[in-house]
């Protein structure tokens, strides 16, 4: 039998080329030793990837304050600074402000913090005035915006105290208690809208409100016998004893 090597040949090499085709896509793939390795995927473009997820960032807790006022009487200086809390023996000032217009105050009696965060700090000078420094903490650079209060409005060391609608309530010595509506947007003169007289009480030298809306009062009179007045809400606050 004549066998055709061309022919054979031919069929031989065929086969080996479909072989070599089908094993070298699965050794490149599988990365065996001695293939070619598979190339790494394209990356991602930015702008297609999921976004990581993160937690939530942490809040620094806020610093607070104790605020003071000194006043001198040669020159006549009035002084509003701030002492970082807790306060010790150690402790300096962290700011200390000196406006100009803080002379008017004269003597400062109480300073509050609105449920806005500003701080308002009543004196009776010139003029009966609370100050108003819209941004804590402080600054050398604050300037605060005064509100004028009724000149039958005077005497030393006046309480102030914020109600929960924040409006705004003055004591004053030997005249009564106060209450002034907000908003408080700047410099103005307040008239009041009730005004409270508390029998025995010649000298209201604090204020506060409970948690049930209540206003009570801190008294002493020329006697130097002290007590606390209480005005009920539900009374309605209207201008009486």
């Amino acid at each position: 039998m004549r066998i055709d090597r061309d022919a054979m040949r031919a069929r031989l090499r065929a086969a080996l080329v479909a072989l070599a085709t089908s094993i070298v896509p699965f050794v490149a793939a599988c990365g065996g030793s001695g293939g070619t390795s598979a190339a790494p995927p394209a990356p991602t473009s930015p702008a297609t990837q999921p976004p990581a997820t993160q937690p939530p960032p942490t809040p620094a807790p806020g610093q607070s304050y104790v605020y003071y006022s000194t006043e001198n009487s040669n020159p006549s200086t009035v002084q509003i600074g701030a002492i970082r809390y807790p306060v010790t023996n150690a402790s300096v000032p962290a700011v200390a402000v000196t406006s100009s217009n803080l002379n008017q105050l004269g003597s400062v009696g109480q300073m509050q913090v609105d449920s806005s965060g500003r701080l308002f700090a009543a004196g009776f000078g010139i003029q009966q005035t609370v100050f108003v420094f819209e941004t804590l903490p402080l600054s050398s650079s604050s300037i605060p915006f005064p509100l004028y209060l009724p000149a039958g409005v005077s005497g030393p060391d006046p309480a102030i105290a914020f109600d929960s609608a924040g409006n705004l309530w003055v004591s004053a010595n030997g005249a009564g208690i106060y209450e002034f509506k907000a908003p408080f947007p700047g410099p103005a003169i307040l008239g009041p809208s009730i005004t409270l007289k508390a029998g025995g009480c010649a000298f209201p030298v604090g204020l506060a409100f409970d948690r049930a809306g209540n206003l009570w009062v801190a008294c002493g009179n020329s006697a130097g016998a002290n007590s606390v007045a209480e005005f009920l809400k539900g009374a309605g606050f209207s201008s009486s004893t």
